[in-house]
């Protein structure tokens, strides 16, 4: 076992090289950003759907329906528009990153921007009071994921 201040390589996976470092792999700063990425577009898709399963979700957003326990439905078609919205957001957003943003303001100013741009989006999600809003903030936030490239 290497020591706390030893380094030793290990085999190289093409272009990505892991190290072992601190008795732990090292993972680069490029993969823990994909990794943080991926994590965060899972958690969006989970979130979003679990919420339609909410009461309180189905009542603001849905509409009568007695068979069910909360006596709403959120329908199939607006949980659909939803979960394209994110990737319609997606595609807009890397049209907009590959052509404008990342040549001019760089890749870490651009990841700042589609922090802020996320944070517009939440804002929209949770402030929102009717299913078409939702949809927009939504589809702000998709754009943020086009700055990892998903």
């Amino acid at each position: 076992m290497a020591s706390l201040s030893q380094t030793k390589e290990v085999p190289s996976l093409g272009s990505l090289q892991l190290y072992w470092l601190h008795d732990a792999w090292y993972v680069p700063e490029s993969l823990r950003v994909i990794i943080l990425g991926l994590t965060l577009l899972g958690f969006d898709f989970g979130v979003a759907g679990t919420c339609t399963a909410f009461p309180a979700f189905q009542q603001k957003f849905g509409i009568p329906f007695p068979s069910q326990p909360s006596g709403y439905l959120v329908p199939a078609h607006i949980q659909s528009g939803w979960s394209g919205a994110s990737s319609a957001g997606s595609i807009v957003g890397e049209i907009i990153v590959s052509l404008f943003l990342l040549d001019k303001i760089g890749r870490k100013h651009t990841i700042a921007v589609g922090g802020m741009i996320t944070a517009i989006g939440i804002a929209i999600q949770v402030a929102s009071t009717e299913w078409k809003l939702f949809l927009a903030g939504r589809l702000v936030n998709g754009k943020y994921f086009s700055e990892f490239g998903f």
